[in-house]
């Protein structure tokens, strides 16, 4: 950002983001989206709003993610199992699907 990147951060967290905010040193070409990626609805709104802030979108970096317990399959609940594939399969689909029309306008 120093360079003149703009860079819209994407957290389920607000003071994840105010955190975030803080270690850019409050940098104008940051803005900050609250948003759960497991919630495709949320998602599809976001390239709009990072389009009005940021100007247009040229790439996107997933990692948001979450781990299950270290257990074995068979003493992992199903709604433990459904959360992480929420996040770290289906976050990562609706980033993609949401945001890869924008992208592919781009040169």
């Amino acid at each position: 950002m120093k360079r003149g990147a703009k860079v819209a951060a994407v957290d389920l967290s607000l003071s994840g983001l105010e955190e975030t905010a803080q270690l850019s040193g409050n940098n104008p070409n940051l803005s900050l989206h609250q948003a759960n990626v497991a919630e495709r609805h949320r998602i599809e709104e976001l390239p709009a709003e990072v389009i009005a802030r940021q100007g247009q979108v040229d790439g996107i970096i997933n990692v948001a993610g979450i781990i299950q317990p270290f257990v074995r399959i068979n003493d992992l609940e199903y709604a433990a199992i459904e959360r992480v594939m929420n996040v770290n399969f289906w976050g990562v689909v609706h980033m993609a699907k949401s945001f890869l029309p924008e992208l592919l306008k781009r040169p």
